[in-house]
């Protein structure tokens, strides 16, 4: 069973934006103080920037032996309590010690390909390294400073490390405030979090305890489980010629965003021709949050996908569409709606409310092509409220 890799036909180059260099902000310095002016703040947002691009890396000065906690996407509200492993070159081993139905989950990344043993299903999954998303950190850190801006806010104590805490401020107000907390000394990530303009906290994982040992046992890097494993393998993706290419291996023509919400980007869109299920998969960015938009024709014989708390699903013209992330709903539906709503032919832009699921909203938006008005009913998703796209739009009564 292959993915292979098809061309993002439709998305327009992202355009640069100016980032500050390291030149630009030397050059600052004086001028700010010539004038009496506090430097103090550009000076923290280029050193909370530095910070945050060295916990990204893949490859640290340092190996690592760590307990962490981290959030468990198939079960709402629970952690996985995770040993983690990793050498200096950026080879990792995670062993799942908690929850007992996971106990024993084994997985080895050593850049390449990754490896993950399922004790209980006697199966070994053999991968394309998730480190390939990100191949090129001075990209990643240029999308990530045009869609936010980079803060210090605290050095607090975490597993008995001292640490920064950088906050990336997000340019677009319905996005989440991302908090990360990054060892003072190593540069290695200790904690991650989100707060939303509410001020609710969501957290990802926290580090519990750690240590950075001289060696590690080379071991470690080698999953041999004992008996018989059933072995499945998901080659590296191939590149396709173009977008209808793809669409004879799935059977029907993929949608194709012309523009996305929130900054994001393509990153890259992969197709499963496997019979049980053809899908497109199309990866997402905005430089430091991810999402991956699925896409497959509906059939008599409908697949059954495994139901994550991080996902959000819409059915259009024959074809449902997935997106898996840990970004908000909110988000989520708006992202999803930049295919989704591709597949009617709507060239509007609108708002809704919050309603309860299932009821309906009238959602009215005006500056639309020749000064027209436009009453669109928008069927409210999961009795999620869908933040409104632009402040031009009016409150929208019930119906």
């Amino acid at each position: 069973m292959g993915l292979r890799l098809c061309p993002p036909q439709a998305m327009p180059a992202a355009r640069p934006r100016g980032a500050a260099s390291l030149a630009a902000f030397a050059a600052l310095v004086p001028i700010c103080g010539a004038f009496g002016l506090p430097c103090a703040q550009n000076h923290d947002s280029f050193k909370a920037r530095e910070l945050l691009a060295k916990s990204l890396r893949r490859a640290f000065d340092v190996n690592v032996v760590a307990i962490i906690m981290q959030r468990d996407a198939t079960d709402p509200g629970t952690f996985q309590r995770v040993k983690v492993e990793r050498a200096a070159d950026g080879r990792t081993h995670h062993t799942i010690l908690q929850p007992l139905r996971l106990q024993g989950v084994e997985s080895v990344d050593d850049g390449d390909r990754m490896r993950v043993f399922l004790p209980d299903r006697r199966m070994m999954i053999d991968q394309d390294s998730p480190q390939h998303d990100f191949p090129d950190l001075s990209k990643r850190m240029k999308l990530a400073s045009k869609n936010y801006t980079f803060r210090i806010e605290g050095k607090p104590v975490v597993a008995g490390r001292q640490a920064w805490t950088v906050e990336a401020v997000p340019r677009h107000d319905e996005m989440d405030v991302r908090r990360y907390v990054i060892d003072e000394k190593t540069g290695y990530p200790l904690r991650l979090e989100t707060i939303s303009g509410e001020g609710k906290r969501k957290l990802f994982f926290d580090t519990k305890e750690i240590q950075y040992p001289e060696n590690v046992d080379e071991r470690v890097f080698t999953l041999r489980p004992l008996g018989g494993v059933k072995l499945i393998r998901y080659d590296k993706p191939k590149f396709m010629a173009s977008a209808s290419e793809c669409a004879s291996y799935v059977g029907f023509t993929p949608v194709e965003p012309e523009s996305l919400p929130f900054g994001f980007i393509v990153q890259e869109v992969q197709y499963n021709e496997t019979p049980d299920w053809r899908s497109i998969a199309t990866r997402l960015t905005d430089g430091l949050a991810r999402a991956t938009v699925y896409q497959w024709r509906l059939t008599s014989k409908e697949v059954q996908v495994s139901s994550l708390e991080d996902s959000t699903v819409l059915d259009r013209d024959g074809v449902r569409f997935m997106i898996v992330s840990d970004l908000s709903p909110s988000i989520r539906e708006r992202l999803l709606l930049s295919f989704a709503g591709r597949a009617e032919v709507d060239p509007f832009e609108f708002c809704a409310m919050k309603v309860p699921s299932g009821a309906w909203a009238v959602a009215f938006c005006s500056e639309l092509p020749g000064g027209a008005d436009l009453l669109k009913p928008l069927k409210a998703f999961n009795g999620v409220a869908v933040q409104p796209i632009s402040k031009k739009c009016a409150n929208v009564p019930r119906w």
